[in-house]
């Protein structure tokens, strides 16, 4: 959550500064270690709230899963680290590990390979928050009703138990795990088994919204399987699950976390939602079938969750194994959950799962915080990297010279040309690499990406509510489908783009701004609706098995642009002919607009115009690109001036009667 935003809760007097939101209490941060101290800046308040910190490198073999936390602590020049792939004790290596928990983050020391080397690593934080997560530690007193109390105000749906003094399993209970004859099953965190093979705590594990007891094993003599050896020092993670009652978000009537449990259907295939209610961006899952091992898989958005087909990435909790990356489609994320497809494992087993919310759930404060735009002249070279200040969820890069706008959206292994009606280049993997938290690279080099010397604009955005969503959804050929979105307000303006056909993209307002739709990639006026209306939640589709809507099993991309205060606006005007920069278009900024995307929808229509402040919107001419065509960028005519509400249009771009939608940024 933003500072200002922080400020102004706190202003509030509500206590802990009012409602938090998922972006408050987790996050994924991925970072390229130095091989010496370190900050990572992820806006988590461990210093203030307490929490954990789970690190793992992700191209390194032979490396552990390092967790630390604030009830373990850090000693001076070290933290205190205990790992999900085995059962040793707590360990403290001088000038390794987290070093301090801040306000806004954690501290790293030293260059262990493990945590700060120099390569890749992926962290994720957890803060202590009611009805989220919480972390406590005791001494086991060998008993069969010891409790523990804990400040989770929920039940928990997952605990996950750690000895910290000797060796111990990572013995983890969750509310799911099929029975299998047992009345409490428990599983491994540091193993594969499958429940059958570990045994069970009887009865005596009892968790409730204060406490959890914490038995004695039921398997005499097996401690390291025990969550109370007497005299032994224990850690406990507790994961809270909403279920409608959660307490998140600007107005504290949101879920951000669920555990539950699936079963694959009759051709191996599962889908985790609508019921989920979400989007996630972090999920763990074990397979938990009585005859089947398994690991817990580690998913999440930021190193790449995607909709189809090849690209998700997965780290495996029990393995100090490097990161992988499916081939096909195993694992793949939904707007509303996430799902395994057809013949992904055999049917009937079943598995449990943790998911975490996409956040943010409040709308941004500033434009900056999810729009960027920057030009560059291409260097021919690999992994060139765009800073942006946030997670890219989709970009469009666009060669001045006559290249064509190329759109790649997050959760799609590839990217689209915007000016042509084609499938795209999906099949380009390596097009833009955007697991990162604050811009992208360009891993491979093509003429319309990197080419040297060749001059190029960067656009990208950030998803949030009231601002800008994506949406891939497949055709189901009824009549009116409807499909989900996360932008908590009704659509202003909706593309919609066919993946598996060559198809226009297909534009559509809101009615009340104008009612028929247009083609992104055509210069003609606006016809006819395939698009019918938009919700806060849904848009619909119109046209029973039309290729470019709803074709039944055709996958679609959809991209979702509202008005937001201050900082969006999507609107229409009717031009009046003058030419010296008279008629201003109120967006209702402060500041002016850095981008305009606009175009004649009457008469005969025209192109999709698209100017920025970066390039220049300047009193005199300024430099033009158009949406729907390859065109070189043409700076010979004086169409759009600055004015502080918004811009101001001349000529061409102002015809007398005509009507003109854009889309503008501050």
């Amino acid at each position: 959550m933003a500072t200002k935003k922080k400020m102004l809760q706190a202003a509030a007097g509500a206590a802990g500064g009012g409602p938090p939101d998922i972006t408050d209490v987790f996050s994924t941060y991925l970072y390229e270690g130095n091989g010496s101290t370190k900050t990572i800046t992820n806006d988590i308040d461990l210093a203030g709230e307490g929490g954990l910190v789970w690190i793992k490198s992700r191209n390194l073999n032979n490396g552990s899963h390092y967790l630390f936390d604030t009830e373990r602590g850090v000693t001076p020049s070290a933290g205190k680290f205990i790992s999900t792939n085995n059962n040793n004790p707590e360990s403290t290596t001088n000038n390794f590990g987290v070093s301090s928990f801040n306000s806004d983050g954690f501290s790293l020391l030293g260059g262990w390979s493990g945590v700060n080397g120099v390569h890749d690593h992926a962290s994720w934080t957890f803060r202590k928050a009611p009805k989220f997560f919480d972390v406590v530690t005791y001494t086991g007193d060998g008993s069969t009703t010891k409790t523990v109390s804990h400040n989770l105000e929920s039940t928990p749906a997952m605990i996950i138990f750690r000895r910290t003094d000797n060796t111990g399993h990572w013995v983890t209970w969750h509310k799911d795990t099929p029975l299998s004859g047992y009345t409490q099953p428990f599983l491994r965190l540091n193993g594969d088994f499958p429940p059958t093979s570990l045994g069970e705590y009887g009865n005596s594990l009892v968790p409730t919204s204060t406490f959890i007891r914490t038995p004695v094993h039921s398997n005499a003599g097996n401690s390291s399987d025990s969550v109370n050896v007497s005299g032994a020092s224990y850690v406990a993670y507790l994961f809270a699950h909403n279920n409608g009652d959660g307490e998140f978000g600007p107005d504290a009537d949101q879920d951000i976390i669920k555990c539950g449990s699936f079963t694959c259907d009759s051709s191996g295939a599962a889908l985790v939602g609508p019921d989920l209610g979400f989007e996630p961006q972090w999920v763990l899952v074990k397979n938990v079938t009585s005859t089947a091992s398994g690991g817990w898989w580690l998913f999440d958005s930021t190193r790449g969750f995607t909709v189809d087909g090849g690209g998700t990435a997965y780290l495996l909790a029990n393995s100090n194994a490097q990161e992988y990356s499916f081939s096909g489609s195993t694992m793949n994320l939904t707007n509303t959950g996430f799902k395994m497809p057809s013949n992904a494992f055999a049917p009937g087993q079943t598995f449990i799962y943790m998911a975490i919310r996409r956040g943010p759930l409040a709308p941004p404060e500033s434009a900056t915080e999810v729009f960027d735009v920057q030009t560059f002249t291409g260097n021919g070279l690999t992994n060139r990297k765009i800073n942006t200040g946030f997670v890219v969820d989709a970009n469009i890069t666009w060669g001045l010279n006559g290249k064509p706008a190329c759109l790649a959206p997050r959760f799609i292994n590839g990217m689209h040309e915007v000016s042509a009606p084609g499938f795209g280049y999906d099949s380009l993997p390596d097009w833009l690499d955007d697991d990162y938290n604050d811009g992208f690279i360009y891993p491979a080099v093509y003429s319309y990406n990197n080419a040297t010397n060749v001059p190029f604009i960067s656009y990208s955005w950030n998803r949030a509510p009231g601002f800008f969503d994506v949406v891939a959804y497949k055709g189901d050929g009824t009549a009116n489908q409807t499909f989900s979105h996360g932008l908590a307000v009704k659509p202003d303006m909706v593309w919609i783009k066919n993946r598996d056909r060559t198809q226009d993209w297909w534009v559509g307002l809101d009615d009340s701004i104008f009612n028929l739709d247009g083609r992104l990639n055509d210069a003609s006026d606006f016809g006819s609706n395939v698009m019918g209306t938009f919700t806060d939640t849904t848009v619909q589709t119109l046209n029973q098995n039309q290729y470019a809507t709803n074709y039944s099993g055709d996958s679609y991309i959809s991209y979702l642009f509202a008005s937001l205060p201050g900082i969006s606006k999507v609107g229409s005007y009717t031009g009046d002919g003058t030419t010296n920069g008279s008629k201003v278009i109120d967006c209702g900024f402060s500041n002016g607009a850095r981008f305009v995307l606009l175009k004649k929808a009457s008469g005969s229509g025209g192109e999709w115009y698209v100017f920025d402040t970066t390039r220049g919107i300047v009193s005199g001419n300024e430099g033009r690109l158009e949406l729907n065509t390859t065109a070189a960028e043409a700076a010979s005519d004086d169409f759009i001036d600055p004015a502080s509400s918004g811009f101001a249009v001349n000529g061409h771009i102002n015809q007398s009667n005509e009507t003109y939608i854009f889309y503008a940024i501050a």
